[in-house]
């Protein structure tokens, strides 16, 4: 839940933190997760903001409020580093610059955790709410201290969780071991909004009249693949682009049939580029 009061919070092995300019308007809270837009300016992270295209930084607010009242208020004016940078707005107001940690680990409370979801990328989808799914990526749990309390590593990501910028083409893979009917590669999680411009079969066994096709979890996106020779590569004869966008929190989906549950396997990859 977003925080509307400053919140106590310990960053650990924080070796980078910068001064920014608040934008006019902006209440800021210490211990708070903010981001520096493409203007430049350091805002409050309000559920509001729901995709990194905009981002420029994103961290956690390092300095408590410089009000004469001691209470967050919103700012009167732009901040700027050149004549604001030690200098406090007019009382009613917040301070004008403030700083963002922008690595270290720090503790944070959300639900569900299991000592498997250590490495997961998080999310943070308001100031002060973070999870293991959503759009806006803070880091990575380096612990997890119990179901509902975990050690977040600050804007730290593993190759393999690469974070994708606007426009850029990318690849993802989902390797089919069961010939299951229906095998999800995003089940209304898709963490940013593609489009799919090619999709590649891999069979990794033979199959009889086997095929796999990749949907939104409704519609078909392409043509069912014939995968019935084993290391015989299949591709989309046929992309529908009137379906071929994944939104933001979207499913993706391999459906498989033509042959018994089993032997339709194989490695898929979806080419896509991010909206």
């Amino acid at each position: 839940m977003a925080s509307t009061v400053e919140k106590t919070i310990v960053i650990r092995n924080n070796t980078k933190k910068l001064a920014f300019p608040v934008k006019s308007g902006a209440t800021i809270y210490h211990g708070c997760v903010g981001v520096v837009k493409i203007d430049g300016y350091l805002y409050n992270h309000a559920s509001t903001i729901v995709d990194q295209n905009g981002i420029n930084y994103i961290g956690i607010i390092a300095d408590e409020t410089a009000n004469s009242n001691g209470t967050p208020a919103a700012t009167t004016a732009d901040g700027s580093i050149l004549t604001s940078q030690e200098t406090r707005s007019v009382p009613s107001g917040d301070a004008t610059v403030r700083t963002l940690y922008l690595n270290g680990q720090f503790y944070a409370a959300m639900t569900g955790l299991t000592q498997a979801n250590v490495g997961d990328v998080v999310y943070a989808t308001d100031n002060f709410t973070f999870a293991v799914t959503g759009t806006i990526p803070i880091g990575t749990i380096s612990k997890v201290l119990s179901a509902t309390l975990a050690e977040i590593d600050l804007n730290c990501f593993m190759p393999m969780q690469n974070i994708v910028k606007s426009g850029e083409l990318f690849s993802i893979t989902k390797n089919i071991t069961t010939g299951s009917a229906t095998e999800d590669i995003y089940s209304s999680n898709a963490p940013f909004a593609f489009e799919i411009v090619d999709v590649i079969v891999q069979p990794r066994g033979a199959s009889t009249n086997g095929t796999m096709k990749v949907t939104d979890g409704t519609s078909d996106i392409t043509n069912a693949m014939t995968c019935a020779v084993d290391k015989t590569i299949a591709r989309a004869g046929t992309i529908d682009d009137a379906k071929s966008t994944i939104a933001v929190s979207g499913s993706l989906r391999v459906v498989c049939a033509g042959d018994t549950i089993g032997n339709t396997i194989g490695l898929v990859t979806v080419v896509a580029i991010r909206s």
